[in-house]
């Protein structure tokens, strides 16, 4: 018996790959809310503070895979390729 529930949506794998970088980050976000909420009473649970932070992780996350993931290339440096002819 499979429990997951799965999603078909049209969109670019990168876009897929944004999404799920959303969801697990808000995730974290949720989960460590809950935490902290229940650990220390002066902390409302989901209260306005937390929706408008988790908000702004969600912009951020956009932000990276829009912006800056596109601008910005970091790759491991190739010493050698496959086809030199090394002694």
């Amino acid at each position: 018996m499979d429990n997951s529930y799965r999603f078909e949506l049209d969109l670019s794998d990168e876009d897929i790959s944004m999404l799920n970088d959303i969801i697990r980050v808000t995730t974290i976000q949720f989960i460590t809310h809950i935490l902290l909420s229940l650990t220390n009473p002066e902390i409302g649970f989901l209260n306005g503070q937390f929706w408008k932070v988790t908000f702004f992780i969600m912009l951020s996350i956009a932000f990276y895979w829009f912006v800056i993931k596109k601008y910005i290339i970091i790759q491991k440096k190739v010493l050698f390729k496959e086809n030199d002819n090394v002694l």
